[in-house]
């Protein structure tokens, strides 16, 4: 294993440690609170599993284009913009569906499940936000 995938294995779990906080503070500046739900649900694997999924089918494609990339001398903008012509899609797809899944889901369940479906839903878009933001740091500068 490398030291490029040992830090992006590392560096992978604040995207969706900042999603959650994102998530459970914006739904208490709303004004409701954080039930008992948020505590005992498996929300924090959840969103771990998403974002290790988006990670690796980036990092993947990177390095396979990375060879050909570095032979016509493309620059790092260059490349990243292949990345997200290639899994932009399929990534964007998932994570629209899922977001869409639990907002619908919201409106048709108890009201404190309504609060937790909304806040996988915005955990879900933060850490997309978020996940977009550090895979441009991680490909750019650890491999």
């Amino acid at each position: 294993m490398s030291a490029g995938m040992l830090s992006l294995t590392v560096v992978g779990i604040f995207p969706p440690i900042l999603a959650l906080i994102n998530a459970v503070g914006l739904i208490c500046l709303v004004g409701f609170e954080a039930n008992l739900l948020f505590m005992t649900s498996p929300l924090v694997a959840f969103i771990f599993a998403i974002n290790y999924d988006g990670i690796f089918q980036i990092v993947g494609t990177w390095n396979r284009i990375s060879e050909n990339a570095l032979k016509r001398q493309a620059t790092r903008k260059e490349r990243m913009s292949e990345v997200f012509e290639k899994v932009g899609a399929p990534y964007i797809t998932a994570t629209v569906s899922l977001i869409l899944a639990f907002s619908i889901s919201a409106f048709f369940v108890v009201f404190n499940y309504r609060i937790y479906f909304v806040a996988i839903a915005l955990a879900v878009f933060f850490n997309q936000i978020f996940q977009v933001r550090m895979d441009f740091f991680k490909c750019s500068y650890l491999f």
